[in-house]
């Protein structure tokens, strides 16, 4: 899964830079507004299932055909609900006909997206590369034909095609996989019960999702409003140097989820021992990406074949935002503890705490301090929804102690020592 991420990483990110380099600020701020609106809207359809799906298969693997199918439909029910209310925002809310048409190719994507399903089952069986594989080959897909777009100059709304596209291969190559190893999509099944369970058991993981997709994209639809489409431009440049690396936090967790799971039907100790150590695992993976971006990220965002020297606004927000992945890290390692203690509620408490905070300080700093303000106020609500909601309730303390032992280091330490020893052998 890490190696899948990172080719696709570094093919994304190129190609991604070249895009912006072609469209400009202003075009480019367009796009990734677009894609701010449709991503929120996508969190429907998402359902909150990746956790919660990765945990049933391996609690009741003879309820696997009920759970697999019944979650699709779902899916496709709430893909359906997703584009209509884009279609709606966009002909109502939004006057740029380009925009609009953005925005509905862009959402359309997430109807093809229910098979993903298929791939939390992979991921239970601990055979995940055949999802690396077909996401990989979607990526590359995807990135040609948008090298091919800048070659031909083509028009903006081509290079939201080219989202679609990807999602048609992906898609198209998960069912694949699933009819080769483990038989066609007729052996699934659609229960009512099972509709229930699931519905009653993702409805906090899923509030919680919408409200941090809205709160971790309220800057870039602030800016827009507050400022203009150029400003989203150099802020969205400047998060691909960050956000991109995001997406090691779900794949940590989505790795090693399966194997807390079983810990915890084992032993308490070697539960929360595991627990800790993914604690302080992803706040010390989060350092390792820090910390060379700050001395190396400013200069890389204006080379001439990445974004270029009409970006240099974007280099201040990078130094701040880069700092939210530690509490992206954080709060990734949180809801999958939260889950595995029947406190999901809790994720939503958070995501709306950190929502009000993000719009609050928006709100205030965006006048101030322009991008740089988005970014600031986009750290602080991270802190404060990752971090310090969880000292408030009782339930949740174990987690913020957690989280506060992986920051100050003493886990980490203790993590380098007990490393140490078993490198020098037992006779030491």
């Amino acid at each position: 899964m890490l190696g899948g991420r990172m080719i696709q990483l570094m093919i994304t990110f190129w190609v991604t830079a070249m895009v912006g380099r072609y469209l400009g600020p202003e075009s480019y701020g367009v796009l990734n507004y677009a894609r701010s609106v449709a991503g929120f809207f996508l969190m429907v359809s998402v359902m909150g299932f990746e956790s919660v799906l990765v945990r049933r298969f391996v609690d009741a693997p003879e309820r696997t055909a009920e759970t697999l199918g019944t979650s699709i439909w779902i899916r496709f029910l709430a893909s359906l609900m997703s584009f209509g209310a884009v279609a709606a925002f966009a002909w109502l809310g939004e006057p740029d006909e380009i925009t609009r048409w953005l925005m509905l190719i862009l959402v359309a994507g997430g109807i093809f997206r229910v098979f993903e399903n298929l791939d939390f089952f992979f991921q239970s069986q601990v055979q995940a590369q055949f999802g690396v594989k077909v996401r990989l080959l979607a990526v590359l897909g995807q990135s040609l034909f948008n090298i091919w777009l800048i070659y031909r100059q083509a028009p903006l709304i081509w290079f939201g095609v080219a989202f679609l596209i990807r999602h048609v291969i992906e898609q198209g190559g998960i069912v694949w996989m699933y009819r080769r190893h483990f038989g066609g999509l007729r052996r699934l099944s659609i229960s009512k019960k099972a509709a229930g369970e699931l519905l009653r058991e993702t409805w906090p993981l899923l509030l919680s999702s919408l409200i941090a997709v809205l709160y971790m994209r309220m800057d870039q639809l602030m800016l827009r409003f507050l400022m203009d489409h150029s400003a989203v431009g150099y802020y969205a440049a400047a998060l691909r140097f960050s956000e991109v690396w995001y997406f090691t936090a779900p794949l940590l967790t989505s790795a090693l989820f399966p194997a807390i799971v079983k810990a915890k039907q084992v032993d308490q100790s070697t539960y929360r021992l595991k627990l800790q150590q993914l604690y302080t695992l992803a706040v010390l993976l989060a350092l390792a990406i820090i910390v060379p971006t700050l001395f190396l990220g400013g200069w890389a965002i204006q080379l001439p074949f990445l974004f270029g020297a009409s970006y240099a606004e974007a280099v201040p927000v990078l130094n701040i935002h880069i700092w939210t992945l530690v509490f992206v890290m954080l709060g990734s390692m949180v809801d999958k503890h939260l889950l595995m203690e029947g406190n999901q509620r809790f994720s939503f408490y958070r995501a709306l705490v950190g929502l009000g905070v993000n719009i609050f300080l928006n709100l205030w700093l965006i006048p101030l301090w322009g991008i740089t303000g988005a970014a600031v106020a986009t750290l602080i609500s991270q802190v404060v929804s990752s971090f310090l909601m969880m000292a408030i309730f009782p339930k949740t303390r174990t987690v913020f102690w957690m989280e506060c032992k992986a920051l100050i280091g003493a886990e980490i330490s203790s993590l380098f020592r007990r490393g140490r020893a078993k490198l020098q052998g037992p006779s030491q």
